[in-house]
């Protein structure tokens, strides 16, 4: 949440903390910066204005975000799909949209999921999967991540009896990771 504390939701600039790092950052001489969403509390002209401005154009990297509740009202109007994927040398990195579906990666993502999927298993070159979303989908009414999903944001956004996952992703996860001797990795907000 590059928008900062909910205290501050007032504030039409990022977290003053993250602002103030942009020297730290670029100095790091990354590849690239990866946010999980919610870059900004509302998603008017003001904010995103401000938000490019003021941290995204400063940045020596290229910016790429999953898009979160806060920023999907408008987010393709002003930075086009919600859902990508791009490769760096032998790394594959998928975004994935959260907020579509309440969570449920379906229809025409779930079309797309499989195929970047399909290709990244039979890529020799491909050796990680980064897997990024602003919910944690994986953890919801999961046993095993129980102790995640209870401290989410809000729970309310998530579908009270969400088999997708379970159903459609984790099975082509595990197929990849297992048959095809390939690291994943989920990383959400």
């Amino acid at each position: 949440h590059l928008s900062g504390a909910p205290a501050n939701r007032d504030s039409v600039f990022p977290s003053s903390s993250i602002l103030a790092a942009i020297d730290m950052i670029n100095s790091e001489k990354s590849a690239v910066f990866i946010s999980l969403g919610d870059n900004y509390f509302s998603s008017t002209p003001v904010y995103i204005s401000n938000f490019v401005e003021s941290f995204a154009l400063k940045l020596s990297m290229p910016f790429f975000t999953a898009v979160g509740n806060h920023d999907r009202p408008s987010f393709e109007d002003n930075f086009g799909k919600t859902f990508f994927d791009f490769t760096y040398g032998s790394e594959q990195f998928i975004f994935l949209d959260t907020e579509l579906n309440k969570g449920e990666i379906k229809d025409g993502q779930l079309e797309y999921f499989r195929k970047v999927i399909y290709d990244f298993e039979r890529n020799q070159q491909l050796k990680n999967l980064f897997i990024y979303t602003h919910k944690p989908i994986w953890s919801a009414h999961n046993p095993i991540y129980e102790i995640v999903f209870e401290h989410v944001n809000n729970q309310a956004d998530y579908p009270l009896d969400i088999h997708n996952f379970r159903n459609d992703i984790e099975p082509l996860l595990i197929e990849a990771s297992l048959k095809f001797e390939k690291n994943i990795y989920w990383l959400s907000g």
